[in-house]
């Protein structure tokens, strides 16, 4: 039947149904935007508040595409090219975002709850207050991005690199940042409860007034680093390098635990161990 459908149909209204299927995702667009969607280069396209659900847009070239407030849920960009596009207030949730190239893209404010932005190359793009609850952005590059703000509970970051990002202020409790680069990473603010720091590179990053209760830092390089007023509550540094750590107190690193092989900065003792530090506040 579909197949029939196809026969009949104009070429662009043939292409649309290999792009959505049977659905009604996309009836609120012009004819020019459907004949752009059937081509593999949407470079510069005006796409702005369309409703682009669950689209197969994989290996386009969508390079400076204004895609402000579409709705992307569920859409296919795997291997996209998204270099300088705009997607601000999108939608973008449960979107596959895989390999996709988002250097220098606009997703202020977007939406990408349970994304898959594994592999994707996010180097300076701006993500202030996007919503990332449950994305996946393992091996992402994020150097130079934009988080201020940026919600990424749960989200997982492993072996991702965010050398240099602004994180200022963002929510990143229980997020998985096992292997992750922060090197020179700005952390000022932001709500680190419960992530999971192991084996992460954080030297030179700052770490002012940065929420790390219960995190958990496993022989995390910690080199250089600034805890200017951090909170370390039930923090475990078990393995952790602090050598040359600025502004990290006695006081303060007394309520957070490690082991043996935690290397501390010049002037600290301790640390507490982490298995009377459980006993006396719980984890």
């Amino acid at each position: 039947m579909i197949a029939g459908m196809m026969r009949k149909a104009a070429p662009a209204t043939a292409c649309l149904l290999l792009l959505w299927g049977c659905g009604n995702q996309g009836d609120g667009l012009t004819e020019e935007q459907k004949t752009l969607l059937t081509g593999d280069t949407l470079r510069g396209a005006e796409f702005r508040g369309a409703d682009l659900r669950g689209v197969d847009l994989r290996g386009k070239d969508l390079r400076d595409a204004d895609l402000s407030r579409a709705n992307l849920k569920g859409a296919t960009l795997h291997a996209s090219n998204l270099h300088r596009a705009i997607l601000a207030e999108a939608r973008l949730d449960n979107a596959d975002l895989t390999d996709a190239d988002l250097r220098d893209a606009d997703l202020g404010h977007a939406h990408l709850r349970g994304a898959n932005l594994t592999g994707a190359d996010l180097t300076g793009s701006r993500l202030q207050h996007a919503q990332l609850p449950g994305a996946n952005l393992s091996n992402a590059n994020m150097t130079g991005a934009v988080l201020q703000r940026a919600d990424l509970l749960d989200a997982t970051l492993d072996t991702a690199t965010l050398r240099g990002a602004d994180l200022r202020l963002a929510y990143l409790g229980r997020a998985n940042f096992r292997r992750a680069n922060l090197e020179g990473a700005d952390l000022r603010g932001a709500n680190l409860e419960e992530a999971d720091l192991s084996d992460a590179i954080l030297r030179e990053a700052h770490l002012g007034e940065t929420d790390l209760r219960k995190a958990i830092l496993h022989r995390a390089d910690l080199r250089g680093t600034d805890f200017s007023t951090a909170y370390l509550r039930a923090a475990d540094f078990s393995g952790a390098d602090l050598t040359g750590a600025k502004s990290l107190t006695q006081m303060r690193f007394n309520a957070a635990c490690g082991d043996g092989a935690t290397k501390l900065p010049a002037g600290l003792t301790g640390p507490t161990s982490c298995t009377d530090l459980v006993r006396a506040v719980g984890r």
